[in-house]
């Protein structure tokens, strides 16, 4: 469910509205997979030690946070980000962790919130093995003032 909720939010902004301009459609899309990471959250709290339990809902709350920068509401991405670090260490966090953290990092950073998304990145690292580095550069990169590769293809994206 959290993975749907993912792909119908991406599905929402980067085809229905991006690609077909059908935003009256996106919104409909955007506001169903928000409801879907909501349902997750809720399920997710009576099965915390399901294998699956901490890579979704850390994707419900990037979707949300996602949803919330849309709703222009930073303080509530901030928590929705810092909610999805919250998670017991799994397998899957350590060595499949969800990409769904990419999107709302890149839209706080754009919104100029870099000590928090520094913190998320530190956060986030010490949960994965698999991407650790990557994050770790990223967090060290913002801090030295510039802008990590996928932030930087974000925004060229936009200008297209």
């Amino acid at each position: 469910l959290a993975n749907r909720a993912l792909e119908g939010y991406m599905v929402a902004e980067d085809i229905t509205e991006f690609a077909k301009k059908d935003t009256a459609n996106a919104k409909q899309q955007r506001d169903e997979a928000a409801a879907r990471a909501e349902e997750v959250l809720k399920i997710a709290a009576a099965h915390q030690q399901d294998p699956a339990y901490s890579a979704a809902v850390m994707t419900a709350h990037h979707v949300l946070a996602t949803a919330a920068l849309r709703d222009g509401d930073r303080e509530r991405a901030v928590h929705h980000m810092r909610e999805s670090v919250k998670v017991p260490v799994s397998d899957q966090i350590r060595y499949a962790p969800p990409f769904s953290w990419l999107r709302p990092v890149n839209r706080l950073l754009q919104e100029g919130e870099h000590d928090r998304v520094v913190e998320f990145l530190e956060a986030f690292a010490r949960l994965t093995i698999v991407d650790r580095n990557r994050l770790l550069g990223d967090a060290t990169a913002i801090r030295e003032g510039r802008m990590p590769s996928s932030y930087q293809l974000m925004v060229a994206r936009q200008r297209q």
